[in-house]
């Protein structure tokens, strides 16, 4: 099976024009010196690692997002990720978090991973402006610390997409299972089962994106809770919710059942908010 996608690789690789203007860049992701990050970058290391093509130290150094010292495989899968706007380029770069972001992740964020702010922050920071969940996440951070009595679960993601645009497209009504019923009803090509491996019963979470929306039903199939996912970050899946746990708004790592509350559906409304 590897050597069937290492030779579909090669083969795109191969059908792929590239242009090697090699120009004078230092953009992070740039591997062909074009100014721009795009699908034509990761080929060209791809066409690198199997000598079909060149790279420069400068642009060997502009895509190595994993700090490896090389220009590899993973570097040219992170620039997929960032084309199809599932993840930023990287956490680990220079780039130091906006302070003001920063004191927002920090009001709502959980004890235990307070370690874990900056990282956080320069993951929502480094989101491709045309992530429409970027903005999403930022209009998040400006309700850390609001009471659970003040904004509960669903009030809290209704009125973070409301006040982006999307609340009569994106998310309509009030109540966890009404919206899970909204999903059912008008858009189930969006609305997807969790997973969850036999042997850990851990859920699967490798196709989701930042900003799915994630819902939480009782024995019944009911709604009760509902959260957003923000991402795998530092190995750890983060979400943000309004919890009587957190005391309100904010931010925690991702678990899958307590007291009745079981993850059982996340919805993706990309297509939703792209239009």
């Amino acid at each position: 099976m590897k050597k069937r996608i290492l030779a579909l690789i090669l083969c795109l690789c191969l059908l792929i024009g590239i242009t090697e203007a090699h120009a004078a860049t230092n953009e992070l992701g740039d591997a062909n010196g074009d100014g721009k990050v795009t699908s034509a970058d990761a080929a060209l290391i791809l066409r690198y690692l199997v000598r079909l093509s060149q790279m420069s130290a400068q642009e060997i150094q502009n895509v190595d997002l994993n700090g490896n010292g090389a220009a590899d495989a993973a570097d040219a899968a992170a620039i997929l990720r960032y084309v199809a706007h599932i993840a930023p380029l990287s956490v680990n770069t220079v780039q130091k978090p906006d302070e003001t972001l920063l004191k927002k992740v920090k009001k709502g964020l959980k004890s235990d991973l307070s370690g874990m702010a900056e990282s956080i922050t320069l993951f929502i920071q480094q989101l491709p402006a045309s992530n429409p969940h970027r903005a999403i996440f930022l209009q998040a951070l400006n309700y850390m610390g609001r009471t659970y009595d003040s904004m509960d679960c669903s009030t809290f993601i209704r009125e973070t997409y409301r006040a982006c645009g999307y609340s009569a497209d994106v998310y309509p009504g009030r109540g966890s299972d009404y919206v899970l019923r909204w999903f059912r009803d008008n858009h189930a090509d969006d609305l997807h089962k969790v997973f969850y491996f036999e042997e850990s019963d851990q859920p699967d979470t490798r196709l989701w994106t930042p900003g799915v929306i994630l819902f939480y039903t009782d024995s019944d199939g009911t709604a009760n809770h509902v959260a957003i996912y923000v991402g795998e970050i530092e190995g750890k899946h983060i979400i943000m919710e309004s919890a009587g746990s957190l005391n309100g708004v904010g931010i925690c790592e991702l678990w899958s059942a307590s007291s009745g509350f079981r993850l059982s559906y996340y919805a993706d409304t990309t297509s939703l908010m792209l239009g």
